[in-house]
């Protein structure tokens, strides 16, 4: 067994193994078209250091003996895909998180296919990773990739965190509101299927796109369990007329993305340029404005949108216990005319 050589590399034959006399477990591996430098960390295990000739020998040996060290001292992990460690942090948030907690961390993470060992993932990988993504889901993407990687740390599954290199800046609040002729445009491009329901309840009633799903209607009542609301309380509002008819259709389906993506399609095939872009969420934020331009009361919206600190310190709202619902049956009203009238 000789010692390894810039020269021995070099003349070394296809697919052939050789081994270091001077550090032991430390060798080459050459295929068909590249050499890789290994190092056997037990029984029979090869890491794989780097290709060679982008890989010195001396580098190559050097990391050798800190892998062998780590191996020593106990502190050498064994392979683990990403995408089990992903499986493995799920299925504890399902059983010590919300439903509502759960659910974001799993629409978040199936954002993006993170390939590989997990050990080797870089702070480079993870911010390649999300490079195209809104700001904002990239935002709370990477605030996750810390929870898992931490995780995974806890566990002893993986040595280090990637993303505890990470600075995650925090978006910009978002002021897009649709005007009157892009609430026109969207509810009349929106499809008659569970989506275009969906998108439509969004808009008359101001809610959230994660709570939409939850809602129990009993006569003009909804309410929302705390379970799947922001602040984990329920949450009770009236709706009427073509409101209570879009609640009862079939609302079960899947593929926010998708179908978002088919729904501006369709509006912008009706429009000379394209409509600005805009969110789900920014249906809300239509509501609350649109609520405000017919003179409809402030305390009322924000008790009808679950925004109670919106306008009442936290001393009000231990006080004031009332409920609100005969002030919103009467505002939804107003408001839900004022819709049907600018969408037919």
């Amino acid at each position: 067994m000789p010692r390894l050589t810039d020269l021995s590399l070099r003349s070394i034959s296809p697919n052939t193994t050789i081994w270091d006399s001077d550090l032991p477990g430390f060798g080459v591996r050459a295929g068909k078209a590249a050499k890789t430098f290994v190092v056997l960390v037990g029984s029979g295990r090869r890491f794989k250091l780097g290709r060679y000739p982008l890989l010195s020998l001396a580098k190559a040996r050097e990391k050798a003996k800190d892998k062998l060290a780590d191996v020593q001292l106990g502190n050498d992990h064994k392979p683990i895909p990403f995408k089990e460690l992903k499986r493995r942090f799920l299925e504890q948030a399902e059983a010590n998180t919300r439903p509502r907690t759960y659910d974001s961390y799993k629409w978040l993470l199936d954002r993006v296919e993170l390939r590989g060992d997990a050990n080797t993932i870089s702070t480079r990988t993870l911010t390649d990773a999300v490079a195209n993504l809104a700001p904002s889901v990239r935002t709370h993407l990477l605030a996750v990739y810390k929870l898992v990687f931490r995780y995974g740390v806890a566990e002893g599954l993986i040595k280090t965190n990637p993303a505890d290199a990470l600075t995650i800046k925090k978006a910009k609040p978002r002021k897009r509101f649709l005007i009157t002729e892009e609430i026109r445009q969207v509810w009349r491009a929106c499809p008659d299927n569970p989506f275009g329901t969906t998108v439509k309840i969004l808009l008359l009633t101001g809610q959230r796109r994660t709570e939409v799903q939850h809602f129990i209607l009993n006569d003009d009542l909804v309410t929302i369990p705390g379970e799947f609301v922001k602040n984990h309380r329920d949450h009770t509002f009236p709706v009427c007329g073509i409101t209570k008819e879009l609640i009862e259709a079939d609302r079960s389906w899947g593929g926010w993305s998708k179908s978002k993506a088919q729904l501006d399609e369709e509006i912008d095939a009706e429009r000379d340029d394209p409509i600005d872009p805009w969110t789900l969420h920014d249906l809300r934020r239509t509501f609350r404005t649109t609520w405000a331009s017919l003179r409809l009361p402030r305390e009322v919206a924000e008790k009808y949108i679950n925004h109670v600190s919106g306008v009442q310190t936290a001393v009000e709202q231990i006080y004031d216990q009332h409920d609100y619902i005969d002030e919103m049956r009467e505002c939804i009203k107003i408001y839900t005319d004022h819709i049907i009238k600018v969408v037919t």
